[in-house]
């Protein structure tokens, strides 16, 4: 159990059922369990912290050194400009 004692606790009092993920040896019938639930889940997923996420939503800065936020169809790690253009024109 990864949570505080007292967070447990409080989860099991509350009737909610928690599921612990550490790996994936049984992840496959460990998702099963949660999305079959008839009551709320907490479910604790255990990853390397050292695990790069992504894809990932990233800003870039301007000429005048101002930061933007990208839109959600231009995530990290970035297409080639060219190859982003294409995809995005289809879609016009």
């Amino acid at each position: 159990m990864h949570f505080t004692c007292t967070l447990y606790f409080s989860i099991i009092r509350k009737g909610l059922d928690y599921i612990l993920i550490e790996n994936s040896i049984n992840i496959n019938q460990k998702v099963r369990e949660v999305l079959n639930s008839k009551s709320a889940v907490i479910c604790e997923i255990l990853v390397d912290q050292d695990q790069m996420t992504l894809p990932k939503v990233s800003n870039k800065k301007d000429e005048d050194g101002q930061f933007h936020s990208l839109p959600m169809e231009d995530l990290y790690p970035f297409l080639e400009r060219k190859e982003y253009n294409e995809i995005m024109n289809k879609y016009k």
